[in-house]
């Protein structure tokens, strides 16, 4: 695998562990906040992510990553107009983003654009 396919598939790997969020209560082990809602989103994306890195397939990385930034922007939503789709909070919202712009970058790094 190539760098840049193996920083998407640890992305992808970070995302499918941030659901064991969902079990933790309390500071300082909350690190995120993650609902009965949000922690497939993070698993099947990160699964999803892991396909795309082993596949090194950078379009799919590409879109993976607009999935999560369009996540992102859903919870960015919540939060400025009040409603409750996924109960995601802050934390939600930048590990979502962190993700996102971490695999549009891996996408489109110089190394995905040549075959070894």
């Amino acid at each position: 695998m190539r760098p840049p396919d193996r920083f998407a598939f640890w992305l992808g790997v970070a995302s499918v562990v941030s659901a064991v969020f969902v079990i933790t209560r309390g500071d300082p082990w909350q690190l995120v906040k993650m609902t009965a809602v949000t922690a497939p989103v993070a698993v099947v994306l990160g699964l999803v992510a892991c396909l795309a890195a082993r596949r090194a397939d950078p379009s799919w990385q590409a879109a993976i990553g607009a999935a999560y930034l369009l996540a992102a922007l859903v919870v960015l939503a919540e939060l400025a107009f009040g409603f409750s789709l996924t109960d995601g909070s802050a934390s939600t919202f930048s590990l979502w983003l962190g993700l996102g712009l971490g695999l549009a970058g891996a996408s489109r790094s110089p190394a995905n654009r040549t075959k070894e």
